[in-house]
């Protein structure tokens, strides 16, 4: 059993947020959300670590509230994919206006021109964006989702020009 000590560090991580929060957004009891904030801050420099001594602790604690800038890192990132769907159907908006020019251009080569440039313009932003929806999800879970999570890994390092040593 590990106790109730290890229990603390998380707990202090979730008031220093929705303290954060409740500073920024919501300002839901301006009068109490930096004593909020601080008991946060004091629970996680206390409690980083319950079996190291007390300056094992104080350092550690202040190390681990550095990792607060990486939080900020990640929302960032999530939001950039946010912007790429918004950026994607933007492009599909455009596409479709300058489209609707071309067919009312001419009475017969508009609607031909029309079909192919819907065709054209569509598949290009339907291959960009299945590009950037596969790459940046796999960026997000490997980079930033492994790393916070705790993720080591396990198997094999891949070594493809090893000298292999042959006993005969």
């Amino acid at each position: 059993m590990m106790g109730w000590q290890y229990s603390m560090l998380p707990i202090g991580w979730i008031i220093l947020l929705l303290g954060i929060i409740d500073v920024a957004i919501s300002k839901f009891v301006p009068a109490l959300n930096m004593y909020i904030i601080y008991f946060g801050i004091a629970l996680i420099i206390i409690f980083s670590d319950p079996t190291a001594g007390i300056f094992g602790r104080l350092g550690k604690g202040i190390w681990e509230l550095y990792g607060i800038s990486g939080i900020f890192g990640d929302v960032l990132s999530y939001v950039r994919l946010f912007a790429l769907g918004i950026s994607s159907a933007i492009l599909g908006s455009v596409i479709n206006s300058i489209a609707l020019q071309i067919k009312g251009s001419s009475a017969i080569a508009g609607p031909i021109f029309f079909i192919i440039f819907l065709i054209i313009g569509h598949g290009a932003n339907l291959m960009i964006s299945s590009l950037g929806s596969f790459v940046h999800p796999m960026r997000l879970t490997f980079v930033e989702f492994y790393k916070n999570a705790g993720f080591t890994g396990g198997g094999k390092e891949y070594k493809p020009f090893k000298k292999k040593i042959i006993n005969t």
